[in-house]
């Protein structure tokens, strides 16, 4: 008690009073219609409240941004123990693009995914670079700010979270949604889509996913990142340690113009 005491510092009051007016809105309209959530007086809509409000003063540098409360569903139906779910969901944020992190926000995210479609999906990255504004990847913002909970079902969610946060890549969000474009815009390049089209499509592509299938691919394309005899610098914070799931090969950084805004390290 005395160690949180230490950490947490006041919130300021007026802004702490509009992150409370906006968890409660959103915790009496997340999963709603889920028996585990809805009702009048329901206690665990209560905790998960209360799990917000510790985050908010646990990481006052992030405070609460609506979609939050989307992340600890997932957490909330496996996890009964209310500390547990929390540290967990500490976890889980330090992943998502909500994260204050190096390299987490949603800029540098989008910009990795560009430049792993143009390594490993070069024929999707011509189609996106000359349709509008499709290479800004808005289709994709969602993946990265709920970590794909919208996309799948629980029990399709759970094992690729397992995945996520087990893998050696601080990033894998990055190969996974590569892998998820790399088997779904093929059919969207072959209709010709606008920008406009691609961004309505992937709003409905919720439950179309191979949860298995598109793990497999993101591993593939990680692996063949690690085994290419040069990488590209600006790629190196998606490269882990060296507890890699297949061995683990020293990798060879080279500059190519650094660009995306992402600082060359070398």
């Amino acid at each position: 008690k005395q160690w949180y005491q230490r950490r947490v510092r006041a919130p300021d009051h007026e802004a702490f009073k509009v992150a409370m007016a906006a968890m409660e809105t959103d915790c009496r309209r997340t999963e709603s219609s889920n028996p585990l959530f809805s009702g009048v007086d329901n206690p665990n809509q209560a905790c998960l409240k209360r799990l917000l409000i510790h985050y908010y003063l646990h990481r006052p540098e992030i405070g609460y941004v609506q979609g939050m409360s989307d992340l600890l569903i997932p957490l909330f139906t496996v996890i009964r123990v209310e500390s547990e779910i929390f540290w967990c969901f500490d976890t889980v944020m330090n992943r998502s693009a909500f994260s204050q992190g190096e390299y987490c926000n949603l800029h540098h995210q989008l910009a990795f995914l560009r430049e792993v479609i143009g390594l490993f999906l070069p024929g999707i990255y011509r189609y996106l670079s000359t349709t509008g504004d499709a290479l800004s990847l808005t289709c994709c913002h969602r993946w990265f700010l709920l970590l794909f909970k919208r996309e799948y079902s629980l029990s399709d969610l759970l094992p690729l979270w397992d995945t996520l946060l087990s893998a050696p890549s601080p990033f894998f969000q990055v190969f996974i949604s590569a892998a998820m474009i790399s088997h779904s815009f093929p059919a969207l390049v072959k209709a010709n889509c606008s920008a406009t089209d691609i961004l309505m499509r992937c709003q409905t592509m919720s439950g179309n996913f191979n949860v298995q299938q598109v793990l497999r691919t993101a591993r593939g394309m990680y692996r063949e990142l690690l085994n290419r005899s040069e990488i590209p610098c600006s790629l190196r914070p998606l490269v882990g340690q060296q507890n890699s799931w297949h061995g683990y090969k020293t990798p060879v950084f080279k500059c190519f113009e650094c660009k995306k805004g992402i600082r060359c390290d070398q």
